[in-house]
């Protein structure tokens, strides 16, 4: 249990928090994952205090597996049952009106500055919570489910055992896609289309994802999304304030920071898997994104896990 249970109760009842954030830290164990993403159910916490509205003061996702829950957020009623998913930010009033014996749920919890540090959290942002009708909950279909499900399954796992930022990072970052893909194919349901913008954005990203690691330049990606070069680097910037190369160097270091930490492959090896045309050129482009060498940033993290 990552929260603990030891003496809660007389913990929540001393204590005055202006935000859930804020009686979090003061009453998590040790197992918080310090960089600023953990697991939380937050109903427990709620339920101790069934008539008192907090501010949130985190990001928060929250998929009902089953049972039913009745939350009111931002003065709205809402009654959660299995396949919804609740969509909490740091600004939202919240708080727990009832639940049922069966309720369960996973719940990712987000704080602002892990939040801003990911590569695709301007772009959730915007398409989550910038609308003029912000969505509180989502509705998936069984397909959704199951696809969310697991990646909350892999970010619960990953977390439980304090896995390194780096794959928090991009666990996060593909959960928040997945919920902001379900958003807008939701969206694009219900009015019969979708921006040009955001969806040139959406086939960006999953270019970037297949081919990456032998692709560096923004003029591959134009010409196989059949755009001039300005007007894919003009587009990413404007959707979700990152350009097309930061999110190419993003995808590399991580996934070099992947090789480095899980596996034994040699660093020339690392180097041609990623595109690079000499091991000196990769050490060069990893020391400019880490402020260290391949060799260093190994040996520091994989003396970590063990």
């Amino acid at each position: 249990d990552v929260l603990g249970s030891r003496g809660l109760g007389d913990v929540y009842k001393r204590q005055t928090k202006d935000t859930l954030l804020e009686l979090i830290r003061g009453t998590l164990s040790t197992t918080i994952y310090n960089q600023g993403v953990y697991i939380l159910n937050i109903e427990e916490i709620l339920d101790n205090y069934k008539r008192r509205m907090f501010h949130a003061g985190f990001f928060y996702y929250m998929l009902v597996e089953s049972g039913t829950a009745k939350f009111m957020i931002n003065c709205h009623s809402l009654t959660l049952k299995k396949g919804d998913m609740l969509l909490v930010t740091p600004r939202m009033s919240v708080s727990l009106k009832s639940k049922s014996m069966e309720f369960n749920s996973y719940g990712i919890c987000i704080e602002p500055s892990f939040f801003d540090s990911l590569a695709v959290g301007s772009y959730a942002y915007k398409s989550l919570y910038n609308a003029g009708s912000m969505t509180l909950a989502l509705q998936l279909d069984n397909d959704d489910f199951a696809y969310v499900h697991k990646t909350l399954e892999l970010l619960v796992h990953s977390l439980t055992f304090n896995y390194p930022v780096e794959m928090m990072s991009h666990l996060v970052n593909f959960l928040l896609l997945q919920i902001t893909k379900i958003v807008d194919n939701q969206s694009a349901r219900s009015s019969g289309k979708i921006s040009r913008p955001d969806e040139l954005f959406r086939l960006f990203r999953k270019l970037l994802a297949e081919h990456y690691r032998h692709e560096h330049t923004i003029a591959f990606y134009a010409d196989r999304l059949h755009v001039s070069r300005p007007y894919l680097s003009r587009i990413i910037r404007q959707v979700s304030g990152k350009t097309v190369n930061i999110y190419i160097m993003e995808a590399l270091l991580s996934e070099a920071k992947r090789l480095l930490t899980f596996t034994d492959l040699a660093i020339k090896g690392i180097a041609e898997s990623l595109g690079f045309a000499d091991q000196s050129s990769f050490g060069k482009f990893f020391k400019k994104g880490t402020g260290m060498s391949p060799l260093n940033f190994r040996n520091k993290n994989q003396t970590s896990i063990e």
